[in-house]
C-alpha cells in the first residue's frame, strides 16, 4: 500500500514565524499536544462527535472521521496545521517514525512552516515505503483505494495517492528509482499521482509503483478552498490568507 513521506516548508517569510501559532484561531492552544477541531458538519473521534466550540486532544491511533459535507482542523504540535476534508478517515501518529497520521480514505492538506521532516500518511504501517514526497509550500493529498479487477489467471488491485501542489515545489522518488521534481506556476496547480498496482498471480503477487504526471493545471481549483487558505495563514501566524507564489 502507498506510503508518502513528506517534508513541508514554506518560503523564507515563514522563518519569521517559528512553530505553529495555533492560538490564532486554528486549533488548540498547547503546541506540545495534537488537537482536532470541528470545522463543519459531523466530525467523529472513536465514534464520538467533536464539539463545535472547543478543541479535543487527538489520540494516537484513534480514528478521526468526517461525514459528508464535513471538515475538520488538526494541529500536530509545532509540526503542521492540517485540514481534513469530507468523507475522510485518519489515524493520528500511526505509521512510520515521525508520522503525522495514517490516511485510509478521502483528502487532507497540511502546511508546515518549520521545515521539520514529517511523515504524512501510509495506509499500512507494516509495509515498506514505495514512494517519498518532499514539498515546499502546501499540498493536498487524496487517497483512493481504487478497485479490483479479476481475470481468469490473475487479479489486480490499484491504490492511488493524488498530490496537488498548491505552492512552492514538490519532489517524488520511488523505490524503483523513478524521480519527479517540479512546482506549480503562479496562480495554477501541479497535479501528480502515485499509483501502486498489485498483481496477484496464483499464490504470489507482484507490486509495481509508478508516477503519473498530469502536469500544470490553470486556476486555483482545490487550492482556492477557503479552509486551505486559512490553514496557510494559520501556519504563518496571520489571521488573513497569504498570497501564493509559484
Amino acid at each position: 500500500m502507498v506510503l508518502v513521506g513528506v517534508t513541508i516548508s514554506l518560503p523564507s517569510a515563514a522563518r519569521a514565524f517559528p512553530g505553529i501559532h495555533v492560538g490564532n484561531g486554528w486549533c488548540g492552544e498547547d503546541v506540545a499536544k495534537d488537537w482536532v477541531c470541528w470545522r463543519r458538519g459531523v466530525v467523529l473521534q472513536q465514534g464520538s462527535r467533536i464539539p463545535f466550540d472547543h478543541p479535543v486532544l487527538a489520540r494516537e491511533g484513534t480514528p478521526i472521521v468526517t461525514a459528508s459535507r464535513s471538515k475538520a482542523r488538526l494541529s500536530f504540535k509545532a509540526q503542521a496545521t492540517c485540514t481534513l476534508g469530507e468523507l475522510s478517515q485518519i489515524f493520528p501518529r500511526t505509521g512510520a517514525a515521525n508520522s503525522l497520521y495514517s490516511q485510509k480514505r478521502g483528502w487532507s492538506s497540511c502546511t508546515d512552516p518549520t521545515g521539520t521532516p514529517v511523515k504524512l500518511f501510509c495506509d499500512d504501517p507494516e509495509e515498506p515505503c514505495p514512494a517519498e514526497v518532499r514539498t515546499k509550500g502546501t499540498s493536498l493529498y487524496k487517497f483512493s483505494a481504487g478497485g479490483t479487477a479479476a481475470a481468469s489467471i490473475s487479479e489486480e488491485e490499484r491504490h492511488r495517492v493524488r498530490i496537488v501542489s498548491c505552492s512552492g515545489s514538490i519532489r517524488i522518488k520511488l523505490e524503483n528509482g523513478e524521480v519527479f521534481a517540479g512546482g506549480p506556476r503562479f496562480n495554477g496547480r501541479l497535479i501528480v499521482q502515485v499509483e501502486e498496482l498489485v498483481l496477484v498471480l496464483g499464490e504470489g503477487h507482484e507490486v509495481r509503483t509508478r508516477i503519473i504526471v498530469t502536469g500544470q493545471v490553470p486556476g486555483r481549483g482545490e487550492c482556492a478552498d477557503r479552509a486551505i487558505q486559512m490553514q496557510e495563514a494559520a501556519a504563518l501566524g496571520s489571521r488573513h490568507p497569504i498570497a501564493r507564489g509559484g
